[in-house]
């Protein structure tokens, strides 16, 4: 888990998306994060959530994937009537 600029995020919610408020693990100090709580018969859409960052979907298609992930500062979108620009 890193920002825009690759500095580590900690404290970064991990769950699934399915079931967003039932977290499942939280983003280390170093940013990295390990979830094994359920098998992958499947692909899993895993959401991770910060305060003050744009919430991250991403999907998972095995239990030994690693994911590099950025997470964007919600204050540098500018958003215009209904739309962001």
């Amino acid at each position: 888990m890193l920002s825009v600029r690759d500095a580590p995020l900690a404290g970064a919610n991990i769950s699934l998306a399915e079931s967003p408020y039932l977290i499942l693990n939280r983003s280390q100090d170093n940013g990295f994060f390990v979830v094994d709580v359920f098998c992958f018969e499947k692909e899993k859409s895993v959401l991770i959530t910060r305060h003050g960052y744009v919430p991250q979907t991403v999907y998972v298609t095995n239990s030994r994937s690693v994911l590099k992930i950025k997470m964007e500062n919600a204050g540098m979108l500018l958003w215009s009537g209904n739309k962001m620009v």
